[in-house]
């Protein structure tokens, strides 16, 4: 027994031997044709051209895009719906934060400002940050004050007098409406 062991792994040693001789070879073969085919491909290549041919493009339907109409010019907002007596608080509401918004946008483009006057005079000068941070620091807040300054209008633009008194002012009891 101890014989038919070795002798079998003497056998399936010659066959690997053989295998990786014959893939050894087939590499040898594939990089010998690849080195042909890099000397051929540097060779310089010239066509002729005896006709010029001439491709017909086929005529294509033309693409037709329909715009939807919106509600009654709403451009196809839907309209805001609201419970009986609370329209008033939340329009006020919607200005209040609208205008809010608008003076958040108006702190964060101040401080662009300011950053990019900044970084401009310290790459400008020695010490350039320091020596124009009032100049900077006024683009900043002239920036900020412009945008800002649309936060009222933004506030009062939701507002009305018909609007203020209903929000304001609760309705007598026994008054209806």
């Amino acid at each position: 027994m101890a014989q038919s062991t070795s002798s079998k792994s003497a056998a399936d040693d010659a066959a690997r031997a053989a295998n990786d001789a014959a893939r050894a070879a087939a590499g040898a073969a594939r990089a010998a044709e690849g080195a042909a085919n890099a000397a051929a491909d540097t060779d310089p290549i010239v066509y002729e051209v005896q006709k010029p041919v001439v491709y017909e493009v086929a005529t294509q339907r033309p693409i037709v895009y329909e715009v939807r109409k919106g509600r009654k010019g709403r451009k196809g907002r839907r309209k805001k719906k609201y419970s009986r007596g609370l329209k008033a608080p939340q329009k006020v509401e919607q200005g209040l934060s609208r205008s809010a918004e608008r003076l958040a946008e108006a702190v964060a483009d101040g401080l662009t400002r300011y950053r990019r006057r900044e970084n401009r005079s310290a790459r400008k000068k020695r010490d350039g940050a320091i020596k124009d941070a009032l100049r900077n620091i006024g683009r900043g807040a002239e920036k900020a004050l412009r945008t800002g300054s649309r936060a009222p209008t933004d506030f009062t633009k939701r507002l009305s007098v018909k609007r203020l008194t209903r929000f304001c002012i609760p309705p007598l009891p026994g008054f209806v409406r």
